[in-house]
């Protein structure tokens, strides 16, 4: 198993380590984990991969779906939402080999 790690502050999302070497076409083998600053405290969180694929966000951890680790380049972005407030990330970007 590999875990990329993004930094989120407010609205921004990065890679929080120098991303590990990847090879496209895995399965079942990429996780994210995800460092919220306080303003996310009490949102329902999800990743959203390529703008397509929403995967919900348990202690700050989610898997990344095998479709997605397929590709060379793909973004994650997170969605939160509390109390009708939508907060939304700008994204983030994984290369592959």
């Amino acid at each position: 198993m590999e875990t990329l790690r993004f930094k989120v502050e407010k609205q921004h999302i990065e890679n929080d380590l120098p991303l590990p070497y990847l090879v496209a076409g895995t399965q079942n083998y990429l996780d994210c984990d995800f460092a919220f600053d306080a303003s996310w405290m009490g949102y329902n969180k999800v990743a959203i991969f390529e703008q397509k694929y929403y995967v919900p966000i348990f202690n700050s951890h989610c898997r990344v779906p095998d479709n997605i680790a397929k590709l060379k380049r793909f973004s994650v972005r997170v969605v939160g939402e509390k109390n009708k407030v939508r907060v939304v990330t700008d994204f983030a970007v994984v290369d592959q080999r």
